[in-house]
């Protein structure tokens, strides 16, 4: 048409020779003024600009042509450039740019006979995972039985230093931090406590990122450990971040548990215990599900087509007052939208889902809610499939995306370097 919109129908075909033809039942006839374009169904019409023209041989010439795209001409007609500040980029938030703990390698007295016994050396080194640059650490000590911290601030480049200020047999506790090269101060390390005279302390070497996995699941992650063959490790530390969050020790701890060397252990953080109310959830067959207008299952997925609402429904016993969970994995869409539903009594709608990817949502059901639905609008062309529904508890980790960081503790409490972050969605 005018706006370069190209519209393909099929045309009846006829044996023999002929001045006319007629389309396809179904097909959009082109109005009076509109161009039309008769071929071979394998070849297609384009718009197209002519870049360059090369001459060849025997008068011939070689057409250089690109796409005709009208539209870039139009967004670069509704383009309002900004007012010139003369900033490249955008302004980066170095609140949320911190260094990482830095990591103890090295806490000991008294492990020198020829050394002064009350003298506590320290080596540690940067923490991974951030490109910021450290400039320098604090190191912070204090008696066991004290609140008062004392702070030595050491370069970078000595990798560590001495702490001087205690007897032999005295409690102690010790903290770092790494300060970057603009002042902003990073996380601290967990407290390590230390007895001055008793030696050197077994730190815990880093996990194996390798043998870790971390999976969410209804209302839990699913941590798995192949623990490394190292004595010092006494029990792993569990620590769980909004994603893209800073980890804060304090604040962000989940749980530790007991480990062994050379054993592979499994850690649920939230519960275990909830279960799908959905029967036949992949859709491998047409059982357990109603279909409305327009929703067929096949292939392990629901799809509906474009032209009538309808919804796909499943009978579920649901407690009025209590919230449900769910999920469900949308694919192919263009158009339109599918909502969530507990229905039968009042409707309670989920959010609509417009686009493909997996969609999570928290529903409190109310008096005789008794069926889950999958609502699509008349103009939803597209599949649902992987559908979740089961009953919130209190014990519940709240539903969307975490970062889990691990970290190795020794049987005195010191913890070893922290591992990357593992992220994973729970729903």
């Amino acid at each position: 048409d005018v706006i370069g919109t190209s519209v393909l129908a099929d045309v009846r075909t006829v044996a023999g020779t002929t001045r006319s033809f007629t389309l396809k039942t179904g097909s959009d006839l082109p109005a009076v003024g509109e161009l039309v374009h008769f071929g071979k169904k394998s070849s297609e019409s384009l718009a197209l600009r002519v870049r360059n023209i090369e001459p060849g041989e025997d008068f011939s010439a070689v057409l250089h042509m690109v796409a005709a795209a009208p539209e870039i001409d139009e967004l670069i007609d509704a383009y309002v450039p900004p007012a010139w500040n003369g900033i490249v980029g955008e302004e980066i938030d170095l609140d949320a740019i911190v260094a990482p703990a830095p990591v103890f390698s090295k806490i000991a007295s008294g492990e020198d006979p020829e050394a002064d016994p009350n003298v506590v050396q320290i080596l540690l080194s940067p923490g991974s995972g951030s490109s910021v640059t450290v400039a320098r650490f604090e190191i912070d000590h204090k008696l066991a039985a004290s609140g008062s911290w004392s702070t030595e601030t050491i370069p970078v480049a000595a990798g560590g230093g001495a702490i001087n200020a205690y007897a032999v047999d005295d409690e102690i506790e010790i903290r770092a931090r790494s300060i970057a090269d603009d002042g902003t101060a990073g996380t601290w390390t967990a407290e390590i406590p230390h007895t001055v005279g008793s030696g050197a302390l077994a730190l815990p070497a880093a996990l194996d990122e390798a043998a870790i996995t971390v999976a969410g699941g209804m209302g839990n992650a699913r941590i798995t450990v192949a623990v490394p063959n190292d004595p010092a490790i006494a029990e792993i530390q569990l620590y769980r971040v909004p994603a893209g969050d800073t980890l804060d020790r304090n604040l962000h701890a989940a749980g530790r548990f007991a480990v062994s060397p050379l054993t592979t252990v499994e850690y649920v953080d939230g519960d275990a215990t909830r279960a799908n109310l959905l029967f036949n959830p992949n859709f491998d067959t047409a059982t357990d599900w109603s279909t409305g207008a327009n929703w067929t299952i096949a292939a392990g997925k629901a799809t509906h087509s474009a032209g009538a609402p309808g919804s796909v429904s499943q009978a579920v016993a649901m407690v009025s007052g209590r919230f449900y969970r769910l999920a469900f994995t949308a694919s192919g869409v263009s158009a339109g939208s599918v909502t969530p539903y507990l229905s039968g009594g009042s409707d309670r709608p989920g959010t609509a889902v417009t686009v493909n990817g997996q969609a999570l949502d928290r529903i409190q059901a109310v008096t005789d809610n008794d069926t889950f639905e999958l609502r699509a609008s008349s103009d939803f062309p597209g599949n649902v499939d992987g559908a979740i529904l089961f009953e919130e508890t209190t014990s519940c980790i709240d539903q969307g995306t975490w970062d889990y960081y691990l970290e190795p503790v020794n049987a005195s409490g010191a913890p070893g370097p922290e591992t990357a972050v593992f992220s994973t969605s729970i729903v």
